[in-house]
């Protein structure tokens, strides 16, 4: 994951799949893949591939012919992908690798898809010109990021904040902070790409209860060293101010928050 202060560690890494993926990762990329056509398909990169849940699901649905090239700049999210996509066939490749010098030849890709990676790179403009150079002139772009902040890292951020921790309410919120649909538009764009699309989907972010979740949300973060440092009775009253807040989602048990992405697509002739 070509993320500027973005580098979790294995546990991190493994707490970002078994809590952020099932919560929020797998539903938008399914309603992200579902949004798209993949017909024409024979070779995909997925960008700031993190665990790997795109890959899977676009493996699940093109099966073993396509071959799909996952990219992350994590040393421990590409190792923990390697690890969950195990043996579903020989046509899922991983690689530690920065999305601003891609490992690629020109021309190879007919897709490239990145889930929630593009708000987090250093040099916006460069990953999006690699991600152009590695596409075949028929080939196409398809990115989402995030329209707004969630409530639930709203909620986690302000609790942060009132217990004086405001280094950390701002990290909390970096994966919503580049959000501005023209301002995206015009980077595609100015990268190369043509005939650039844009949508707006909402999944629902689901999770079990506050005093379960949340400190999960922390763990599988890039904030997780520092957050594991707290006082006890600081962490309880961060749980506490999230659960007031956060009440008006529970749903079954636990909590459904809504949450909405910009989907761009694009051509890379």
């Amino acid at each position: 994951m070509s993320k500027s202060g973005y580098q979790l560690g294995l546990d991190a890494a493994q707490l970002y799949e078994a809590q952020k993926v099932p919560a929020i990762f797998q539903p938008l990329a399914e309603r992200t893949l579902e949004s798209i056509s993949l017909d024409g398909c024979n070779r995909v990169l997925d960008v700031a591939c993190g665990t790997g849940i795109v890959a899977r699901l676009l493996a699940g649905r093109l099966g073993p012919r396509v071959r799909i090239d996952g990219v992350d700049l994590n040393g421990a999210m590409i190792a923990v992908a390697r690890k969950v996509a195990g043996t579903m066939g020989a046509g899922l490749a991983w690689h530690e690798a920065d999305v601003g010098a891609l490992p690629f030849d020109d021309g190879v890709f007919d897709l490239a898809i990145c889930q929630q990676g593009l708000q987090f790179f250093p040099d916006r403009p460069r990953a999006l010109g690699e991600m152009r150079r590695v596409l075949a002139p028929r080939g196409r772009l398809v990115l989402t990021v995030w329209k707004e902040s969630s409530a639930l890292f709203q909620a986690m951020a302000e609790a942060l904040r009132h217990q004086h921790l405001t280094e950390l309410a701002d990290q909390m919120l970096s994966p919503f902070a580049f959000n501005d649909g023209c301002a995206i538009r015009m980077l595609i764009t100015e990268a190369g790409f043509g005939e650039v699309s844009a949508q707006e989907l909402e999944v629902e972010r689901r999770i079990g209860p506050v005093v379960e979740s949340v400190p999960r949300e922390f763990a599988g973060s890039h904030v997780a060293e520092q957050i594991a440092g707290l006082e006890q009775g600081v962490m309880a009253e961060i749980l506490r101010e999230c659960d007031a807040k956060l009440r008006r989602f529970e749903s079954g048990g636990g909590l459904s928050i809504p949450q909405r992405t910009h989907l761009f697509v694009a051509n890379a002739s």
